[in-house]
């Protein structure tokens, strides 16, 4: 169908007078460009552009005006019949998933099974199954016997059965003790089982003359630390869950070496800042990211105008330090300041191996060895 109606079709698109709002002549060749990708897979994939569907009958209705009328193609009914099937098969996508997950749960059982293997999961179900299906709780009371003191730091990131490990082995025992370090606001773990509700269920349990805070803060200086508690007090409940709380720190009084930034005026600059944008400026979110990058280049620039100081010095390239939330953010952010003629160091996990220093220092040794 397509061969045969396809210089007749084209010859319509491109020159016939469709409905300019519904089919603008700026976007007439990108998606010529996405029909013709999809007309070349030798697959059909499920994964299409909504840009296709106006190939098919909406081009003979929305196209069509009261002074030029589309031409009905046949083409229009075979897209039209490709959308509703990607669509259904779109359903079934997760009902693949979740059937694929269980049949994949299901081998990897069997693997291990016949290997006579487990896995660090099962190691802690065997134990937690172990120590809870005891009715004296004697394998608990021999834990604790080897292992008077635990000492549990990062405690946040503890799921439910390793906590009912340590409760069993831990409470009520006069000659042990179980240490419970943790800040639920750095909690990050959840990919792996680590749940919130376990800190706070421990922390239930712990007694309250037994529960300290670490309410001096050693590692930022006075005004940072006072607009983090600011910032976090503004609401009476700012995490949203009962029992999770916000402790103000301090600074501590017998430090003394305060650092504070000050512009060309003396006047101090404030350490947190919250800057909003203006989201119909940034428009798309490609748009915003540009407008995100650019602010903090730009910033990068203003403090090493030479128009701020630490103390009694100019802020330096080595005092700045940019946090991302993506290794792709910072190579965007890093790449917007080498055009600025300013040069960063990139903290990532990317392999010295895969820069393009790498493949050329490659060729070169490659070069080294064929000499002769």
């Amino acid at each position: 169908t397509w061969v045969q109606e396809k210089e007749a079709f084209e010859d319509v698109y491109f020159n016939g007078d469709l409905d300019g709002n519904a089919f603008r002549k700026s976007k007439r060749q990108p998606d010529w460009e996405i029909l013709q990708s999809w007309l070349k897979q030798a697959k059909p994939s499920i994964s299409i552009s909504d840009r296709l569907s106006r190939f098919g009958s909406y081009m003979e209705d929305r196209g069509s005006k009261k002074s030029y009328q589309v031409p009905h193609f046949d083409f229009f009914g075979i897209v039209d019949e490709f959308i509703a099937i990607t669509e259904q098969l779109k359903m079934l996508k997760p009902i693949f998933i979740k059937e694929a997950a269980k049949e994949i749960k299901r081998q990897f059982e069997a693997e291990k099974e016949s290997g006579n293997l487990l896995s660090y999961n099962d190691l802690l179900e065997v134990v937690e199954s172990g120590i809870r299906s005891n009715s004296d709780n004697k394998l608990g009371a021999k834990l604790s016997e080897n292992y008077p003191l635990a000492l549990v730091d990062e405690f946040q990131d503890t799921d439910p059965t390793q906590y009912s490990i340590f409760r069993q082995m831990y409470e009520g025992r006069e000659n042990a003790a179980l240490f419970m370090i943790g800040d639920p606001k750095q909690a990050i773990y959840g990919f792996r089982g680590a749940d919130i509700f376990t800190y706070l269920d421990a922390k239930k349990d712990a007694d309250d003359s037994q529960s300290y805070t670490l309410s001096n803060n050693f590692r930022s200086n006075k005004r940072m630390i006072e607009g983090v508690n600011e910032f976090y007090t503004i609401s009476d409940n700012p995490f949203l869950f009962d029992g999770l709380t916000f402790n103000s720190a301090h600074f501590p009084d017998e430090k003394s070496d305060d650092q504070y930034i000050l512009d060309n005026k003396g006047n101090l600059v404030n350490p947190m800042q919250i800057v909003a944008f203006d989201n119909e400026e940034s428009g798309s979110k490609d748009a915003f990211k540009d407008q995100l990058y650019d602010a903090v280049c730009g910033e990068v620039l203003e403090l090493l105008s030479g128009e701020y100081s630490i103390n009694d010095r100019s802020v330096a390239e080595k005092d700045i330090a940019i946090l991302v939330r993506k290794g792709f953010e910072g190579e965007e952010i890093q790449a917007r300041l080498r055009d600025k003629g300013l040069k960063s160091v990139l903290k990532s996990r990317s392999s010295v191996f895969e820069s393009k220093e790498a493949d050329e220092l490659f060729l070169i040794l490659k070069a080294i060895q064929k000499i002769s």
